[in-house]
């Protein structure tokens, strides 16, 4: 399931380019809907988006830096919490 999960966050962010917290303010909410549908995303709020963008960055966390978040996780999700692993667990999937 997280292979699955992960090889679909990897096509949705290419899908949806570089786009970054603040051109994805600029989108109508038409075009918004429209991105996220072709997912199965309900991407209509900036939350929905800021959401998506922390998962796949915990994803890279956990990909280059054993779980633990490092200055670009911290400056692109506004974490400031402990320098510890982060989980994927269940609860947080």
């Amino acid at each position: 399931m997280y292979r699955v999960f992960i090889k679909d966050t990897v096509k949705i962010i290419f899908e949806l380019g570089s786009s970054t917290k603040e051109e994805w303010k600029k989108l109508s909410g038409e075009e918004k809907e429209e991105k996220g549908k072709k997912f199965g995303l309900d991407l209509k709020k900036d939350s929905d988006f800021n959401r998506f963008v922390e998962c796949f960055e915990r994803r890279n966390i956990h990909t280059h830096n054993e779980g633990r978040p490092h200055k670009k996780y911290r400056d692109i999700t506004n974490y400031s919490g402990p320098d510890v692993v982060l989980p994927i667990d269940k609860e947080y999937l």
